[in-house]
């Protein structure tokens, strides 16, 4: 007759009436598969899945089975298992479970490979203090059915914007003080976080100005002005300008730089 899973004692009559214990007999439930977390990783594998449902039992021999390749499961109860995704060249996997006795109880649930997150560069590669800077990052193995952030090296972490299927934007935080550190990108959408190789950030204060020399010179030659101050960074992206103008800087130490006027304002795309 139908029976809830567990064990039982067979007993037998002659009469009907005064029975003799023969043995235990195990009523077993076939195992049934409701859900599973994360439902993707890394096809480098190694993600811990943990599948929930019912009937689980604490048997050597379970195992995972995407597509043919099996991996022993770990029993946490009745109601939950885990086992860690094998690497594949695969993008999408079968994930079935496999008895002890060979049997094959299919789940109906799939398991998604992505490609390792490569980090190409990131532009710019520093920020002030102050935060607020859209950092533009190019990276390989973007899905655009993902969600992704930018994580710096003490774990604060800055949501980051999918542009296509190569690059993602994020705001730099508020920093507490300046600090040569590093970024990387991971995937949100897997608990066992997919995170891009990082590359070297650096925060830093705004700088200070409290002089600039020669204050005036004549229209249409070219001048050195020496600007003096603070917190300068020798960085190939520092600018000077004139008004609206943008012209070449030269780092000279933290506290001097030199602002070089060729006489007249080179458009960026002038061949000249």
């Amino acid at each position: 007759p139908p029976s809830p899973a567990g064990d039982v004692v067979v007993s037998y009559s002659n009469d009907g009436i005064n029975f003799v214990d023969a043995s235990l007999f195990s009523f077993i439930v076939p195992a049934t598969v409701s859900s599973l977390e994360p439902k993707s990783g890394s096809k480098r594998g190694g993600t811990e899945i943990h599948i929930f449902g019912d009937g689980f039992t604490d048997h050597d021999g379970w195992k995972c089975l995407f597509n043919r390749v099996s991996v022993p499961i770990v029993f946490s109860s009745p109601s939950e298992i885990r086992c860690l995704a094998p690497a594949s060249f695969d993008k999408v996997s079968s994930l079935n479970l496999l008895e002890p006795d060979g049997s094959v109880i299919e789940t109906g649930f799939n398991f998604k490979y992505y490609e390792d997150l490569q980090l190409v560069y990131l532009l710019p590669e520093l920020s002030p203090t102050s935060g607020g800077t859209t950092i533009a990052i190019k990276l390989r193995g973007l899905q655009v059915d993902s969600h992704y952030a930018c994580v710096f090296h003490n774990g604060v972490e800055a949501s980051a914007v999918m542009l296509n299927n190569s690059f993602v934007e994020c705001i730099t935080p508020r920093w507490d003080m300046p600090e040569e550190t590093t970024l990387a990108v991971k995937s949100m959408d897997s608990s066992t976080a997919i995170v891009s190789e990082s590359m070297a950030f650096v925060f830093y204060q705004h700088p200070t100005i409290s002089s600039a020399s020669p204050s005036s010179f004549y229209s249409g030659f070219s001048t050195d002005i020496v600007v003096h101050g603070g917190t300068f960074l020798n960085s190939p992206h520092s600018k000077c300008r004139l008004g609206q103008h943008e012209v070449q800087s030269l780092w000279i130490s933290d506290t001097e730089i030199m602002c070089r006027y060729a006489g007249r304002y080179i458009e960026p795309n002038s061949s000249d």
